[in-house]
């Protein structure tokens, strides 16, 4: 497997890990929550946070659970089909297990 193509994968499926482990997403959500709090007062606060009370959480659910890694790093052409069939072989046995 490439280097490009094990860099892509790796990276991707961290950031999916990220969005998917709750205590991260509420830190995300916090984080911020508190940015929209040191923009003074006004219309520009407002827009904060609501684009993160309404729309944070939802793009949050999509990088989390929209796209697989394989797939992007293949429509990025990072990985080619072969690796991107070794890698699911391989994450398919970690998680399974050998039997």
């Amino acid at each position: 497997m490439t280097w490009e193509c094990e860099i892509c994968l790796s990276g991707f499926s961290f950031i999916r890990f990220l969005m998917n482990d709750s205590y991260l997403r509420d830190f995300n959500m916090f984080a911020t929550k508190k940015i929209c709090e040191r923009i003074p007062p006004g219309r520009s606060k407002n827009v904060c946070v609501h684009f993160v009370t309404k729309y944070l959480p939802k793009i949050l659910d999509e990088i989390g659970s929209a796209a697989k890694p394989e797939e992007l790093c293949k429509d990025l052409e990072a990985c080619n089909s072969t690796e991107v069939m070794l890698h699911t072989i391989k994450r398919n046995v970690l998680i399974r297990g050998v039997k």
